[in-house]
């Protein structure tokens, strides 16, 4: 069965149909999470939070649509919460914000093959930069769909993964001139 199947199956009285919705997009609710908070115990309750918030949001949800970007959206929102209640995440409504000139080399993120280097320079920055770098390079959002996602300006996204590029680029350098 398709993921709108089993929507439409669990919204007719079917409620066994939302644990085969859960077992489908587990992973990828907790490794979408995982890459915001960099951190297993705080993922696993972003993901729970998720799975209870489209529990009680199927119900709004549009069938004729595809699930996964709904699903996206939900797991973003849920960790923009889980940051902003920790104190983690600054407010992205950046007013001041010039744009930056120039483009720092996006093949720097893709050449990169170590997960682990990635992960842990990842880790190292400010939430806001981990977000939108995920976004962008693993989730492969386009500047638009980001924008969309965080509720932002589009010229707010180009300069903070502009930015965050430019940190990642720069922690990146400096671990490699350690080794």
């Amino acid at each position: 069965m398709t993921d709108n199947e089993l929507i439409e199956g669990f919204l007719w009285g079917d409620e066994e149909l939302f644990e085969k919705i859960v077992n489908n997009h587990k992973d990828y609710v907790y490794s979408l999470s995982y890459s915001f908070v960099k951190n297993a115990e705080d993922a696993r309750d972003i993901s729970q939070q998720v799975f209870v918030k489209i529990y009680t949001g199927l119900r709004d949800f549009d069938t004729a649509r595809p699930f996964r970007p709904w699903l996206r959206k939900v797991v973003v929102n849920a960790a923009i919460d889980f940051l902003r209640e920790r104190g983690v995440l600054e407010d992205l409504s950046l007013d001041d914000v010039h744009e930056a000139a120039g483009a720092a080399n996006p093949s720097v993120l893709k050449g990169l093959v170590a997960k682990e280097i990635v992960d842990k320079i990842l880790a190292s920055m400010p939430a806001q930069y981990r977000m939108v770098l995920s976004l962008r390079h693993i989730e492969e959002m386009s500047y638009n769909e980001i924008a969309d996602s965080l509720d932002i300006p589009i010229g707010t996204v180009k300069t903070l993964i502009y930015r965050a590029r430019e940190m990642f680029i720069k922690k990146y350098d400096k671990l490699n001139s350690k080794s």
